[in-house]
């Protein structure tokens, strides 16, 4: 049935309220497959930034183990000389 057909077949068997009530289904469908993209894309961006924070944790870590590495040795040579 095409748009000119459904058109008239509302307004005739139903009137305006059900003309409404179509407008406002298609409506809610593009609001609900809106919301659906809107949740997965939040979801994605989420799960990146969770592995961009672990990758960044574990920078941290060995920049914060190669200094204590590198600061222990310099002490452990320095207390050798003395």
């Amino acid at each position: 049935m095409n748009d000119t057909k459904l058109f008239d077949t509302l307004m005739t068997q139903f009137g305006f309220a059900g003309l409404l009530v179509v407008a406002v289904y298609v409506i809610a469908r593009k609001l609900a497959s809106q919301y659906e993209m809107r949740i997965s894309a939040l979801e994605t961006a989420s799960a990146r930034c969770e592995a961009d924070r672990i990758e960044l944790r574990n920078v941290i870590i060995t920049m914060q183990t190669k200094v204590i590495a590198d600061l222990t040795a310099k002490v452990e040579l320095g207390g050798t000389r003395a």
